[in-house]
Parts: structure tokens; sequence; C-alpha cells
């Protein structure tokens, strides 16, 4: 059923062109983000970081096509997702010839030259 209603978002959005883009979606459609949210929100409780940037699109989705007003959810997420870049830009770790980025919570990137 999930996989279904991947479809059909990704198929209202590639309908959603510029003349229908100030039309709202339907019920139906904004409960699914909303559902999505949630689940967002509680599969990523433990790691905050993920879950701004997992919820972001969703949050933006919802404010712009159903009307919900979720703004201070989304910069709260952002300013996290922001003061983390900075954390990891001013103090990058680095090993014999790569970059590590530590991302928190075990998780991190590695970029090599």
């Amino acid at each position: 059923m999930t996989m279904r209603w991947c479809i059909a978002l990704v198929l209202l959005s590639f309908g959603a062109t510029s003349p229908h883009a100030a039309e709202p979606w339907p019920a139906t459609v904004c409960k699914v983000l909303a559902d999505w949210e949630s689940q967002k929100t509680e599969e990523w409780k433990e790691l905050p970081l993920l879950q701004a940037i997992s919820r972001d699109a969703l949050l933006s989705m919802q404010r712009a096509h159903c009307g919900v007003d979720n703004w201070e959810k989304q910069r709260a997420g952002l300013g996290l997702v922001a003061n983390r870049l900075e954390q990891l830009i001013k103090n990058p770790q680095r090993s014999t010839n790569c970059t590590i980025i530590q991302l928190g919570n075990g998780l991190s990137t590695m970029s090599c030259p």
C-alpha cells in the first residue's frame, strides 16, 4: 500500500505544474503527507539531525500544497542542520589522505582527493 501512495504522490507532483501549482492538493494526499511526517518524527526521534533532513521535504509540501502552517517546525529542523554543518566546517577531522566528517550518532561521510 505504501508503494502505491508513493507512486500516486510522485504522479501528483508531476501534474502540479505551474497552471495547477496554486490549487490545493486533495485531502487524502495531505493526510498521507501528515502520516509520513509523523512516521519520520517517530522513526528518527533518537537522531534529530536525520529527523530534520528527512522531514524537510514533507513539511515543505504540506505548507505549499495543503495550507498547513508548519514553518516553526521546519525552521527548528533547518536550524539544527545549519548548526551541525557549521560545526563540521570549523572542525573537520582528517585522516591520512581523506577528510572524515562526523554526522553524529555513529554516522559519518568521507571525502578523499
